[in-house]
């Protein structure tokens, strides 16, 4: 009885994380443009991802300065990474995602 029980809260745990996971397209991550990310992280980051914020997350790992998780949320991982970038090049530590 036990192992049915773990296995079905099992299941269900796998179900609601699936279940959560929004998918972005390539061509969308492509041709987002980092202009239509807002120049200051919202209080509470949206939770769906945002094909623009995945490419500048890619962008910054590939820079050196990963961002953590590539999830498309503009969140405090994608902040501090940013503030990395623009010490590493120093640029004015702004912290914020405005193109140059």
């Amino acid at each position: 009885m036990r192992i049915l029980v773990g296995m079905s809260t099992f299941f269900l745990l796998v179900s609601v994380i699936v279940a959560e996971a929004a998918e972005v397209e390539p061509d969308a991550i492509n041709s987002a443009s980092l202009s239509a990310i807002p120049a200051e992280r919202a209080s509470k980051p949206s939770t769906d991802p945002d094909p623009a914020i995945v490419r500048l997350q890619v962008l910054l790992d590939r820079a050196g300065t990963s961002p953590d998780v590539i999830d498309g949320i503009y969140g405090k991982n994608a902040t501090k990474a940013v503030a990395s970038f623009e010490k590493m090049t120093g640029m004015p530590g702004t912290a914020q995602s405005t193109p140059m």
